[in-house]
């Protein structure tokens, strides 16, 4: 690759990762407001139903995570090639694979799933009929999701990150509507609240296929369909759902769990702390999405320098970006979330947040490892060690529950078997690839541990001398803030990164006079 395409897609990463930035703050600024008002609304009780109801629905589309990285590797490795009919064929044998799933969904909801939520979910008596009500409106919106899924990897995979930066922040206004209507309707609060959100849905989806026909050529379907690009797609899927079965069952599953041994209230803790950690974690997954693209291409390009860079310096830069966020919350939690949700919280709110938050540290570290590790077909190797640590994960936190735990122990659970993870992941990719793992250590990890242990050392010895007040909790926090991203340029960046740093500034400064 030549120096002039190589600064051709640096300006493309940094212009989508600007776009993507833009609709992350105001997604979570509108998103944050829509839940606090949701709470006080629906109540603890139904916004822990909601949550519920629609998480176990959700658990359905095991299969759109494995499609989903199936569909965003071909025609991201297509692209890398440049073969334009290709890219039209794996768009269209998806959408057919889509269009299964959604039926095989509907077929699963209506049969094992509406029993399991009618008789086996501890869901109040008087609150069932409206529970089973949002349950049909939440097989509704998983189809419409799952159809939706194409059409929304094509737009990421060409990097169209503008139309999808403004479709996003269209969504979140369109769920503060719902809530909004919600005050003024004489009717049963989370069933409404459910067709709402239901229509929104089937809104963006329309819009998302509206958009992709008109602008790309490649997502008009084909007639002719290839038996061995469709083989080479399901191999790859099929191993790619084991890997999303075993999401499932540390993420929805594990909030059954909570729900079997605790009740509704902790749904509720879990939905919160899934909603702010998500929300932190978007800054991570704006510059990572506008990333990874690129990390398949030059894979598919065969451009192992590209490749390598990318990957190491994407880890690298993922972390830091969510440590400039995840600092200060895990410093001034609980603060923060009574400023979020008022005085009374749900139960245990502040502990999950906190490990969810450095479980999402993990996370962010390792999604460009993963990406790398997928852009390969043969993903066998990689799929079959991480889904048993991810099950693992379920399995463990059964155990300990059984065995009279607490609930509080299930994200300290979620947190330990995502570092054994992060550190398999490594391993794959020095087996698979040849990973220079010098070039990750120095490069990545040392200077991730530089500015873990002095800007949160520093930091938490400063907390004692702010804390107590209103506003000495807002200047502490704009305090760990600014302090943290002083420790993440002077450790995290090298000496070319500073500099590129300081002419941007310069040149922004000179604009401005």
């Amino acid at each position: 690759m030549t120096a002039s395409i190589n600064n051709i897609d640096k300006k493309r990463i940094a212009r989508n990762t600007i776009y993507l930035y833009i609709r992350t703050l105001l997604s979570l600024g509108v998103s944050f407001y829509t839940v606090r008002l949701l709470l006080k609304i629906l109540g603890v009780d139904d916004y822990g139903i909601f949550n519920l109801v629609f998480g176990f629905v959700l658990m359905f589309m095991t299969l759109n995570n494995a499609l989903t990285g199936m569909v965003h590797r071909f025609l991201c490795y297509e692209m890398g090639k440049a073969n334009q009919h290709n890219v039209r064929l794996v768009f269209s044998i998806s959408l057919l694979f889509f269009c299964i799933a959604a039926v095989f969904y509907v077929l699963l909801g209506e049969t094992i799933g509406l029993w399991f939520v009618a008789n086996k979910l501890a869901i109040p008596p008087a609150r069932m009929t409206a529970a089973l009500a949002a349950y049909q409106f939440a097989i509704i919106t998983v189809v419409i999701k799952t159809i939706q899924v194409p059409y929304m990897s094509a737009i990421t995979a060409f990097e169209r990150m503008a139309f999808f930066a403004k479709i996003t922040i269209v969504e979140v206004l369109g769920n503060l509507c719902s809530v909004l209507l919600l005050l003024v309707l004489n009717f049963d609060h989370l069933i409404a609240y459910s067709f709402f959100y239901t229509l929104t849905a089937g809104v963006i989806a329309g819009c998302y296929g509206i958009f992709c026909h008109r602008t790309f050529p490649e997502c008009k379907l084909t007639k002719k369909f290839s038996k061995a690009r469709m083989g080479v797609m399901g191999r790859y899927f099929s191993w790619s759902t084991m890997g999303a079965l075993a999401h499932v069952f540390r993420t929805q599953g594990l909030n059954i769990l909570i729900n079997l041994f605790g009740n509704v209230g902790f749904n509720a803790t879990w939905g919160l702390s899934s909603k702010l950690s998500s929300a932190v974690m978007s800054f991570v997954s704006s510059f990572q999405m506008a990333l990874n693209p690129q990390i398949v291409k030059a894979y598919g390009a065969q451009n192992r320098t590209a490749f390598f860079d990318l990957t190491v310096s994407a880890s690298r830069y993922s972390f830091l970006l969510l440590w400039i966020f995840a600092l200060p919350l895990l410093l001034n939690v609980e603060f923060l979330l009574k400023l979020w949700l008022g005085d009374v919280l749900p139960p245990q709110l502040v502990w999950f947040v906190v490990f969810f938050i450095l479980s999402n540290l993990i996370d962010a570290v390792c999604g460009p490892l993963w990406t790398a590790a997928q852009a390969n077909e043969r993903i066998g190797y990689y799929q079959v060690p991480i889904s048993f640590l991810i099950i693992l994960t379920f399995i463990v936190s059964l155990i300990v529950l059984l065995t009279g735990g607490a609930i509080e122990w299930v994200p300290v659970i979620v947190f330990l078997m995502n570092g054994v993870a992060w550190f398999y992941r490594i391993l794959y990719l020095k087996y698979m690839y040849d990973l220079p793992l010098r070039l990750y250590f120095t490069h990545a990890i040392l200077r991730i541990i530089g500015v873990l242990l002095l800007s949160g050392g520093t930091l938490f010895g400063l907390r004692r001398f702010f804390v107590g007040s209103l506003l000495g909790n807002w200047f502490f926090v704009t305090v760990c803030v600014l302090a943290n991203m002083l420790f993440i340029f002077c450790i995290g960046l090298n000496c070319k990164e500073k500099l590129f740093c300081i002419q941007r500034i310069q040149g922004i400064l000179k604009r401005d006079c």
